[in-house]
């Protein structure tokens, strides 16, 4: 079954997220890019108000960004983290980088590895060379995503073949697979077929910009398509 992850800027979006259908809370700033970071003190407040229900992962922004260790250091209680790849295609050191930053992460946080659809707009390394980097590093999923979410949903930057050409390469290593990038509600069936384990929104859950509130009724709307059982809601009411 594909369940649904949306990413919250705090607890209050956390907690409405998780009540209306959310199997997965992912923290971020929108603000600040696809995988904009929070302070650590955000996430958590976060994990406080819903660690008790589900897994929360955090964006901790893109790996050249000069905090991006730091933040790694201050992890302890996430289940996943992850970091973005603009900017490091043509950098011969990026996968030590990389690693450097997955060695940072608290005990007992899973990295995630990223794929940018845009990747040859915003530099970061092409897919064969994350899932190159992902077969030999302990992680535990690929997310494909966009990075820069004025250029379309990742279904306008690549095709369903592409997307389905990914996906099996993930799942043949037996990696959760994580698909977001500007996703509209249509996008489910077409995306649905790829098996992905999470499709993961914020601004299609949002009223306005994805950097304002989040809908309760459109997450709901969401959690029906998905068919997600809700009955973990049931414990915050």
């Amino acid at each position: 079954m594909t369940r649904l992850l949306v990413s919250v800027q705090g607890p209050d979006e956390a907690l409405l997220a998780v009540e209306c259908g959310a199997q997965l809370i992912d923290v971020k700033d929108p603000r600040h890019g696809s995988l904009g970071a929070t302070s650590p003190a955000v996430w958590q407040a976060v994990m406080a108000a819903v660690g008790e229900y589900m897994p929360v992962s955090a964006a901790l922004g893109e790996l050249l960004d000069r905090e991006v260790l730091g933040r790694a250091q201050a992890t302890a209680g996430l289940t996943f983290a992850k970091v973005g790849l603009a900017g490091c295609g043509a950098l011969n050191d990026w996968q030590a980088r990389w690693y450097a930053w997955q060695q940072s992460l608290a005990t007992g946080v899973q990295a995630v590895a990223v794929i940018y659809a845009d990747w040859n707009s915003c530099g970061a390394p092409a897919p064969d060379e994350v899932l190159d980097l992902a077969a030999q590093a302990d992680i535990a999923a690929v997310l494909i995503d966009t990075f820069d979410k004025t250029r379309g949903s990742v279904l306008q930057l690549r095709s369903t073949a592409e997307l389905a050409a990914l996906a099996s390469e993930v799942q043949q290593a037996q990696l959760m697979l994580v698909v977001a990038g500007s996703l509209q509600l249509g996008d489910v069936s077409a995306l649905l077929p790829l098996r992905p384990a999470y499709l993961a929104v914020r601004g299609a859950v949002c009223d306005g910009p994805r950097s304002g509130q989040l809908s309760a009724a459109k997450i709901r709307q969401w959690s029906r398509a998905l068919s997600t059982p809700q009955d973990h809601c049931q414990a915050l009411r």
